[in-house]
């Protein structure tokens, strides 16, 4: 097998010239697909002083007026949701070592339902604002 250098027919650099071309057409003629070209937005949504001593899984959940609800613990259950305006924030079970493995659900009628496990009496628990306030 030789070996010989191989002449390039394309001269450098316009091959990316025209991939950045494609792409720019691309986002202008398919703006459905605009979301590989948008950036993110990060926020702090919990800043409050609190001891995670076990922090662990955090869940989500998007009402019908696009605002996020979050439920999040360790060694308690926490619930944050978006108002539209700021951040809400409550303890829904301040029993110690609660909160691990939550999970969050919205309702047709905007009520939270959260899952989650009581890792003191080794339980999984429920809690719900359905009937006016989480219980």
């Amino acid at each position: 097998m030789s070996t010989r250098q191989i002449k390039k027919s394309v001269v450098p650099g316009v091959s990316v010239i025209v991939f950045g071309v494609l792409l720019a057409l691309m986002a202008a003629l398919f703006p459905a697909h605009r979301g590989f070209c948008a950036s993110w937005k990060t926020e702090t949504v919990d800043a409050e002083e609190k001891y995670f001593t076990s922090f662990s899984s955090r869940a989500i959940a998007v009402d019908e007026f696009n605002h996020p609800h979050m439920a999040y613990g360790g060694n308690h259950l926490y619930y944050a949701h978006f108002d539209g305006l700021e951040w809400q924030y409550e303890t829904v079970d301040n029993s110690l070592d609660v909160g691990g493995y939550a999970s969050i659900a919205i309702d047709t009628n905007n009520k939270v339902h959260i899952s989650y496990h009581d890792n003191t009496n080794d339980d999984l628990k429920y809690a719900t604002n359905a009937s006016g306030s989480s219980s």
